[in-house]
């Protein structure tokens, strides 16, 4: 999926949320689709080399921080963090 698509189908939900509770579901659900469509990609381009993963992983951190960008300007309830994603992959992959 591309950013926009992310952003037209959580962004209703961001504004419809009526507690915490649910925007850190919400949340949670989009880095958990975005977690989805990066395994879908390394899944689809056959990448096992560390260079082919890390460009999936660059690429999806891209679309990662245009969401964002995006999304905080449509929206003041949840504040993203663009660096987010490929932070967790940093820390996850241990590359700090």
């Amino acid at each position: 999926m591309k950013a926009q698509d992310y952003i037209n189908q959580y962004l209703p939900q961001i504004n419809e949320a009526t507690d915490e509770a649910q925007l850190k579901d919400i949340c949670s659900s989009v880095f958990l689709a975005f977690l989805d469509d990066t395994a879908e990609l390394v899944k689809s381009r056959n990448a096992v080399e560390d260079e082919a993963i890390i460009s999936v992983l660059n690429e999806e951190g891209d679309k990662w921080s245009k969401f964002c960008r995006i999304m905080n300007q449509q929206q003041e309830v949840v504040k993203f963090n663009e660096d987010m994603f490929l932070d967790y992959w940093r820390e996850r992959l241990d590359l700090e």
